[in-house]
This record gives C-alpha cells, structure tokens and sequence, in this order.
C-alpha cells in the first residue's frame, strides 16, 4: 500500500529468490526507482554480477554488522532523496523549456498570418480544426496536443514569400503563383530537423 524508501531482501529465499523479485520489482513502473540492498549467506562475483544486472544497489553479507548496515542504509537513503530532488528540479526545468518552445511556435504562427493580409488567423484555425479532427478520430490528449502546435506551423514556408506577392489584390500571374506553391517545401525544409518536446508521438 505504500512505496518503501528502500528494500532489504535475502538473495537467498526459498522457492521465488531474491534475484527473480528483484527482477519484478525493477519491471513494475511503481517500484523500479526503489533502491534494494540484497543481503548475501556467501558473496561472490557471479552472485553479485547476478545482482547489479538485476538492479541491486549494494549487498551485505550475513551475518550483517549492525552498526554498518545502519549506516549503508542512510547512505543510500540520503542518495535516493537527491535523486529524487534532482530529477524533480530537471522534470520542473524541462516543462518551462517546452513552455517557451511551444509559446514560440504560436507566435511564429502569428507572425506568418500577420506577413499574410489574406490569413487572418488562418494558422490557429487550421490548428484547432486539426485537433477537433483527431479528438474525433480518438487521439490521446498527447497526440492532439502535438498535432495542434505542428499544424500551427503549416504556413511557415511564408516567411520567405515576397509580401508583394502574398498581398496582391489582383490574381497572381503563372510565375507568381510557382513562385508561391514553394512555400510549402520552404516549410518542410524550415522544420524537418525540428524536434518537438515531451516525445513527439507523430
């Protein structure tokens, strides 16, 4: 019912051993940050070599020594607790990098719908119809999250499309309409080494 701060478990149980829990213990996503100290009748490379493969932190031979044991363990403990502190501020830095990288993509969006007289928010709408379509298709919250900041940036091939050209209120003769057909492959060649944050799933 609770996550223990620490494992001390013979090696050297009857019937399921103490590698084969360890095994479990490591697979089980709720307990595999657990550090766990393997308490050995007789230590040897191939058992210990068994051990570390198998996620233990440390062993002890038994009989144990009271006064070391103690001190391993608050050793380990304290370690644990730092790791965890630092994971902690890594997870809390890595949110506010995504932060501002998906704030900087809206306001790419922006700026290419602001270059475009004619677009009017056209990003933000393509983007938000792109999400309404994957939530019907049953996306996950992540997935619709990450379709709706790329689809932001589906015209920011643009950004290098003359303003005379986007803006002209009269048609667009034969050379000037190639000439905006390749805002697209602008666009690809613009984000395709781009890496969004939190694992992409598309």
């Amino acid at each position: 019912s609770e996550i223990p701060d620490l494992i001390l478990m013979n090696a050297n149980m009857f019937g399921m051993d103490g590698y084969e829990v360890l095994r479990r213990i490591k697979e089980d996503k709720e307990t595999k940050e657990i550090p766990v100290i393997l308490m050995m009748n007789e230590k040897d490379t191939q058992s210990e070599l068994r051990g570390l493969e198998e996620g233990a932190i440390d062993f002890i031979s038994l009989p144990f020594e009271p006064q070391v044991l103690k001190a391993r363990i608050a050793h380990i403990v304290e370690l644990s607790v730092l790791r965890k502190q630092q994971a902690h501020l890594i997870a809390k830095q890595k949110e506010q990098i995504d932060r501002l990288f998906l704030q900087s993509m809206v306001t790419i969006a922006h700026t290419v719908d602001a270059k475009d007289r004619y677009a009017r928010r056209h990003s933000l709408r393509v983007a938000l119809y792109c999400r309404g379509i994957a939530a019907k298709l049953g996306y996950s919250d992540k997935e619709k999250e990450a379709l709706y900041y790329i689809a932001l940036l589906h015209d920011i091939g643009k950004v290098s499309i003359s303003k005379d050209i986007l803006n002209k209120p009269a048609k667009l003769t034969d050379e000037e309409y190639e000439i905006m057909k390749t805002h697209t492959l602008l666009g690809a060649k613009m984000i395709r080494s781009m890496e969004y944050p939190n694992d992409n799933p598309l």
